[in-house]
């Protein structure tokens, strides 16, 4: 008993201090991490294999399997995509399906410089599929 005062009264306040932050750290990394781990949780829907694979479902399940980035830019899209009229959500498609065009096409010309095997536009829309 007599050695543990002597290392008690030998402690300085700046160790003390230093250790019950780092306790006190600790426990709140804890508590946050537990908190957005229950506050984050998002249910992926179910995905029926008799649909077709590039329905917007399968898409946003994609989606959401990601990390809290990809959640959040899901849900934008989806806000976004709520808003929009079917002309719209047509329009967005075929921009999209022209830029991807271009895209390829450009892939195509640069094949040499790029170093890159012969790319097929189906081996190409399935790259980009993983990326959604």
């Amino acid at each position: 008993m007599e050695n543990f005062k002597l290392f008690v009264s030998n402690i300085s306040d700046t160790y003390i201090y230093a250790l019950f932050t780092i306790c006190l750290s600790v426990t709140l990394m804890l508590i946050v991490e537990k908190w957005h781990n229950i506050k984050l949780k998002i249910s992926e829907p179910k995905i029926d294999k008799s649909e077709d694979e590039d329905t917007e479902e399968c898409t946003l399940a994609r989606q959401m399997r990601g990390g809290l980035v990809s959640q959040l830019k899901s849900a934008k899209l989806k806000k976004i995509e709520a808003s929009l009229t079917e002309e719209q959500i047509e329009e967005e498609r075929k921009i999209e399906k022209q830029q991807l065009e271009a895209i390829f096409e450009l892939l195509k010309t640069q094949e040499a410089e790029l170093k890159t095997s012969k790319i097929d536009y189906e081996e190409f829309n399935q790259q980009l599929n993983l990326y959604r």
